[in-house]
């Protein structure tokens, strides 16, 4: 039991400071970390609502797209068919 004594007193001279030391060092991580989590959270927030908004651009541009193709579509019919009432008509002057 007489042993007891010094090794209390050396933890209490040596191992209590660096424990101190430890758990500070720990804190001070920990703080870190939570700061970055919640710069990040608000970076995500942005970043989210960034592509809602191209999203919904993009999808406003499919819709101008297709409303365009249809109409350049419609257009190259209406030609055909003059063209082919054109043709009709001029084989059957010509005959």
């Amino acid at each position: 039991m007489e042993w007891l004594i010094p090794i209390v007193a050396i933890f209490c001279v040596f191992g209590l400071p660096m424990i101190i030391v430890l758990v500070s060092m720990l804190l001070k991580h920990q703080r870190n970390m939570a700061a970055l989590i919640h710069q990040n959270r608000g970076v995500n927030q942005e970043q989210e609502s960034e592509i809602a908004r191209l999203k919904s651009e993009v999808e406003t541009l499919k819709a101008a797209l297709y409303e365009h193709s249809t109409s350049v579509d419609d257009n190259v019919r209406a030609l055909s068919s003059r063209i082919d009432r054109i043709e009709s008509a001029t084989q059957t002057r010509n005959n």
